[in-house]
């Protein structure tokens, strides 16, 4: 499939994209897929390694790894809610602002989406979404259990933003995080302190070092709900 790239006001539309291999500024492009057809996984499988599709950040690894979920024929990587995790060196750094999105599906409210140090992304017990770094922002209600749910989050002190969207649903909120920055790696399916652990499956991480617009975290919500069929 050809990528064809539509430019608006300087910037890039990537609604004709088949992935993310495109967005402005990709620095990291994790995507599931590349653990079965790559790596060569099964089901069940745990992953010890998860190199990156796109981009030029550093490989997950875990010495607690999640395992290989092949649901319905959808890789995703499956944290237990106990003890899964899965980590970059410390050469992971990014400054603000900077774009986060993840494809995800919890089996269980709760638990930590990713942590930098420095900037966090968790879930309450109520399915809020809490992006902190340095002051928390909130978004309510926003995550279901048992569906896969696109997330896009923009960390740009004051003018932070957190977008939801499952299924017919989307939800956003905007404010300040704060002004902190990830400096040393990032951790998936658990906070650095080993205490919030991720109930569920992470099927696509995407960093990029600049703030999303709204045309694409459009986009990615298009890709989104391609991939989830």
């Amino acid at each position: 499939m050809t990528r064809q790239r539509q430019r608006t006001a300087g910037r890039i539309l990537l609604h004709s994209l088949p992935t993310p291999y495109g967005f402005p500024g990709l620095f990291t492009y994790f995507d599931a897929a590349w653990l079965s057809t790559v790596a060569g996984l099964n089901n069940g499988d745990p992953i010890l390694l998860w190199e990156q599709s796109a981009g030029s950040g550093s490989p997950l690894s875990s010495v607690s790894p999640p395992v290989l979920a092949m649901a319905s024929g959808k890789p995703a990587a499956l944290f237990d809610g106990v003890s899964h995790f899965l980590e970059t060196d410390a050469s992971f750094t990014v400054a603000q602002p900077f774009s986060l999105y993840c494809l995800c599906r919890l089996s269980v409210l709760g638990g930590c989406l990713f942590d930098g140090p420095g900037v966090s992304l968790t879930i309450s017990g109520t399915g809020a979404l809490l992006l902190n770094a340095g002051t928390l922002l909130t978004l309510p209600a926003a995550i279901a259990v048992n569906t896969w749910t696109a997330v896009a989050v923009v960390v740009n002190g004051a003018n932070s933003l957190i977008r939801v969207t499952y299924a017919s649903n989307s939800q956003q909120i905007s404010g300040d995080a704060g002004t902190n920055v990830i400096t040393a790696g990032i951790r998936l399916g658990a906070d650095n302190s080993g205490t919030t652990f991720l109930t569920g499956e992470l099927a696509q991480y995407v960093c990029v070092t600049q703030p999303a617009n709204p045309a694409e975290i459009e986009a990615f919500e298009q890709y989104a709900r391609s991939w989830i069929g």
